[in-house]
């Protein structure tokens, strides 16, 4: 019977259905390998976006306190502010509702600028002063996927000295 049937242009129904079973299979398997690596794109961009901007809001931060500032105070706040080298320019720094910003005060008036980048939530704001010309600065950056890394900095203030206001 088998060999009549063999004999017959054609495929059989079970040759058939055994062929879709195995495309099935292998199409599940390439769906989930796929679905694993866009999970795993999409943290690694979170990781990404985080240490960026990590070295962003640290750079600026070493730019105003260690070389741009001639006096700074650490309020009961949190909040750090500055004199800068600029004699007439006051800076603010604070951290409020998930973002750290930056209140720049002139003779013409005062402006704020936010120092975070967008998707990012900045938390856990500490400022400890080390010595007369040291302090650290901590923080924590959330991004919107949920991943979290944890910044701390010692900073140096080379033209002028630290005043803890909160003790």
């Amino acid at each position: 019977m088998w060999k009549a049937l063999r004999e017959q242009k054609g495929f059989l129904l079970m040759e058939y259905v055994l062929s879709l079973a195995a495309g099935a299979v292998l199409a599940g398997l390439v769906c989930t390998g796929l679905g694993r690596t866009a999970l795993s794109w999409q943290r690694l961009q979170g990781e990404l976006a985080l240490q960026q901007a990590s070295g962003y809001m640290q750079g600026l931060l070493e730019r105003h306190v260690s070389y741009n500032a001639t006096a700074i105070r650490i309020k009961s706040t949190q909040d750090v502010e500055l004199d800068t080298i600029l004699g007439n320019k006051k800076l603010l720094l604070y951290c409020r509702s998930g973002g750290l910003y930056l209140q720049t005060t002139t003779g013409n008036g005062k402006g704020t600028n936010p120092l975070f980048m967008a998707d990012v939530a900045v938390s856990d704001w500490q400022v400890t002063k080390l010595s007369d010309t040291s302090l650290c600065i901590s923080f924590t950056l959330t991004s919107s996927q949920g991943l979290q890394r944890h910044c701390e900095q010692i900073l140096y203030c080379y033209n002028g000295e630290i005043i803890d206001e909160a003790s």
